[in-house]
């Protein structure tokens, strides 16, 4: 497996994508389990060579339903969990955006795309051309020369944009939202709750709320995945994490991410090598 992570190099793109990442895995790797992305606030870009084939599977209130999609695609923030359906051999190159980027960058409202994936780059926007973006693959060893490149994508598609005031309203809200929970921060915003999460809405595509919820949920599986094999104080846990008790937390899992957290834990599958929440090797 070769894996590496990296933020950004220029500070104006830091401000809209949080990093890049490269996952490449060969036949005869070790064998794991499905991947799973859980429900996450960001956008992500995901570069591979034109012809693969990537499968999504989720389920949903109707059953179990099959995205499928062919080359580099942008995935929009889940609010539901997503497995994986991987091949033996992968090779990504990704982008990680921030919150809310998907929205100042490209457009692409929030509350209307969230949970879609999309594979007309050009679609979305007349700079994100499939080719010029698979090329750099090529260069996959070259890590800061792919940054650098990168880099200067995002910049020449920044010049383009301007903020709004449902964007600059939630990037105050975000700022928030990292120091004290979401209860009552429109008043310290001064706007009313409903115009607040309107605006949040339609750059993220959720509630500030269910952002809460997500990042906490983050949060608590990292914790999880890092914890050795053997038994944890799930009630602990629990509390340290904000919920009530520890049915509480088994209800969220179980809601969220399909599995309770035993299960998880023994699944260990979580996105953290794929998305850019991986520890690199």
């Amino acid at each position: 497996m070769n894996t590496w992570k990296q933020a950004p190099l220029d500070p104006t793109v830091a401000q809209f994508v949080e990093c890049y990442w490269l996952l490449e895995i060969n036949y005869g790797d070790n064998e794991r389990p499905s991947p799973l992305l859980i429900p996450n606030p960001s956008c992500h870009l995901v570069i591979t060579p034109p012809k693969t084939i990537h499968r999504y599977q989720y389920t949903d209130k109707d059953g179990s339903n099959l995205v499928q999609r062919t080359g580099s695609h942008i995935i929009m923030p889940p609010t539901r969990a997503l497995t994986l359906l991987d091949d033996k051999q992968v090779l990504r190159l990704g982008v990680k955006f921030l919150p809310g980027a998907q929205y100042q960058l490209f457009g692409l409202e929030g509350k209307a795309t969230v949970n879609q994936t999309f594979d007309d780059l050009p679609a979305i926007h007349p700079l994100l051309q499939s080719n010029e973006l698979e090329s750099l693959l090529q260069f996959k060893t070259e890590q800061h020369r792919v940054i650098e490149a990168l880099d200067d994508y995002f910049t020449a598609i920044i010049r383009q944009t301007s903020k709004d005031r449902h964007s600059l309203l939630t990037i105050q809200a975000l700022q928030i939202l990292a120091q004290q929970p979401a209860l009552g921060i429109e008043h310290t915003l001064g706007c009313s709750r409903k115009t607040l999460e309107r605006s949040f809405a339609k750059v993220t595509g959720l509630t500030p709320k269910q952002y809460e919820l997500m990042v906490r949920l983050d949060k608590l599986l990292l914790f999880i995945y890092q914890q050795p094999e053997g038994q944890l104080d799930w009630a602990s846990i629990a509390t340290q994490f904000g919920f009530s008790d520890q049915p509480h937390l088994i209800r969220m899992l179980k809601k969220t991410i399909g599995a309770t957290p035993g299960g998880y834990l023994n699944a260990r599958n979580l996105i953290i090598d794929i998305y850019g929440d991986f520890e690199s090797s």
